[in-house]
Parts: C-alpha cells; structure tokens; sequence
C-alpha cells in the first residue's frame, strides 16, 4: 500500500555494512527471531517506516492475525525503506517494508532481497495521492516549470521521491534535471517549509495532511502522476532466510494478506489505528488521503517503477522483477 542510503539507495557507509552483512551476517539472521518455530510462537522483527502504508500491519496485530499464525511481531521504526534495507540483510530484522525503488537498487547491487507480499499502491486520481510535491502559502512556485533550479526535501536521496519527482515535473513540462534535492525526514520536512529552509517538500501522509492544514498548498500529485495503479512498495526478506525458514514466511505472507484485505475495508479502523501508533491529531487521521491496499502483487504493476528508476540512473541496468518477486505473483 519506508532511511539510509547506497549511493543509489543507501550511503557509502551503509552500503559497506550491507556488503559485509551480505558476506557473513545471513547465518545470524537464518536463527534470530525464529523462537519457537516448528511448534510455538515464532518472534519476528518487522521494519517499518512512519508513514500511513504501514496501517495494514498495525491493524492485523491489533485484530490478532499474527496471532493466529503463531507469529509475535514487533515492529521497528526507520525513516526509509532504504535503511530498512540493510537491517534485514544483517538480520536485526527479519523481515521490512521497503519501496522498489530501494529494493530494485538493493537488487542492483547483488544485494539478496526478495520481495514477500505487496504493501501499498496508488489510484489515479490526483487528489486523492499521499504522495505530493508542496510549497509554501504564497510562494512564487506555481506550477512544475517554477520548480526549475529551486531545492525540493525528500526523505531519501537517489530513491522513491527523487524518482517520482522528476517524472511528475518532466510530464507537466518542467525540466526535471534543473532539480535541487536535499534529504530529511518526513517529521522535520514541514518546518522547513514554514521557516524558507527548502523551497519545496515531497511529503507523504499522514504528514502531507498536516503541512496542507498550515496552508502548504499541491504542486505535484507524484505518485499519480509519475506511476498510476502501481505497486509502490512491499514486505521482504533475504533469499537465505526465505530459504531457510519457509513455514514462517508463509505464516508472515497469510497474515499480511489478511491485514491488507481487512484494512481495505475498514478505513476507519485504518484511520483509528494511524492516529494511535504514529501519534498524530485525530483531525488529520481522520481526514488523510490513503493508499491503496491489496494482498495482490502483479510483476506489471511493479514494471513502471523499475523503468523509472533506469531512467533516471538510480540502478544501472535492466532489473530481473522475476528474481526480486521470487518467481511468484500473488
């Protein structure tokens, strides 16, 4: 329906760590978390980013379907699916929530990420996307071409925002290379809107709401405009722990499935339980544009992303979406 970078997705540092962690750290993820597999209750650590796409998951621990599959699941927060990236390969988590974008360039690196279940996507209506481009009330930014040469905040450089981005600006007509990004995290983006630190965010929800209560006004619908009815995102794991701990991915696909299929048709509980676990006013849960939840996952509704993020050099060649699907579509 999630912050560290490669240079294409996490930063040199991180990327370090990752490789390192892809070289010996596999064995220590295939037994962490797994106490009481094959007979009780298995523990899992699951990252997740602070944005509205994590509700499903919240919502099915509240409803009981981990539960049910004898799973324990505790969510850990991270500001990107791009620093989620290298938790999961090092094995601090089992599982994570990533955008494709991160994982399409995790796989570009000869990174073992294998996507599990989808979730989040988007529509097609434009005012209906948690993921715009705002300004600032009043400022002289009206339309895409404004944003020539100005500094737009994304949570993640090289990743889902500046993908979206320049996409959205290069099909309204505007020149996405003219572009400035600088990166902070959702939380910290709408004060430095409000105090002329930036001159644009790419915010999501439940944050873009607030920002539009303090009169920040559209400029970019980017999910829609860039990738319409696309598969934004998904939960993975490392091939190796996949491998090695079958019955527990299956549990793990079964309850975020329901999870998915119940918040579909529960906003309310999904607005309820947004206002509880990521602690924002009951008028902006209330009131938040939401993703597009479904427990299908189709390799063509991944395809567009993967282009973009060709296009615009985030990874260097033709991504294998069979290999980071895992053979399977859902």
């Amino acid at each position: 329906m999630t912050r560290t970078r490669l240079a294409t997705g996490l930063t040199a540092t991180a990327a370090a760590l990752v490789l390192a962690a892809c070289g010996g750290s596999d064995d220590s993820s295939s037994s962490s978390g797994t106490s009481g597999e094959g007979g009780g209750t298995t523990k899992i650590s699951v990252g997740v980013i602070p944005t509205a796409d994590m509700a499903p998951l919240y919502l099915g621990i509240q409803k009981g379907f981990f539960k049910e599959e004898k799973l324990d699941v505790t969510p850990q927060q991270a500001e990107s699916g791009a620093a989620i990236v290298p938790s999961v390969v090092a094995g601090s988590n089992q599982i994570g929530y990533s955008n494709f974008v991160s994982l399409l360039t995790a796989k570009d690196k000869g990174l073992p990420v294998q996507a599990l279940a989808p979730a989040a996507s988007d529509g097609d209506d434009p005012e209906k996307d948690v993921s715009q481009v705002v300004v600032k009330k009043g400022s002289a930014i009206k339309d895409a071409k404004d944003l020539a040469g100005k500094t737009i905040a994304l949570n993640s450089l090289k990743n889902l925002g500046e993908v979206v981005v320049r996409e959205s600006v290069a099909k309204a007509g505007g020149d996405p290379d003219s572009l400035k990004f600088t990166e902070l995290p959702y939380a910290d983006m709408n004060a430095a809107l409000e105090q002329g630190r930036v001159d644009a965010i790419w915010q999501l929800e439940p944050f873009l709401t607030s920002a539009k209560a303090d009169g920040a006004v559209r400029i970019l619908s980017t999910f829609v405009d860039a990738v319409p009815n696309s598969t934004l995102g998904a939960y993975f794991t490392i091939t190796k722990y996949a491998g090695e701990h079958k019955d527990v991915v299956e549990r793990f696909d079964r309850a975020i499935g329901k999870s998915l299929e119940y918040a579909a048709a529960h906003t309310d509980e999904v607005r309820d339980v947004v206002e509880s676990t990521l602690k924002v006013p009951a008028s902006t849960a209330k009131t938040m544009n939401l993703p597009v939840w479904t427990a299908k996952m189709d390799q063509s509704t991944v395809q567009p992303l993967a282009d973009l993020a060709k296009k615009y050099g985030v990874i260097s060649k033709d991504p294998d979406l069979n290999a980071l699907l895992g053979g399977q579509t859902r």
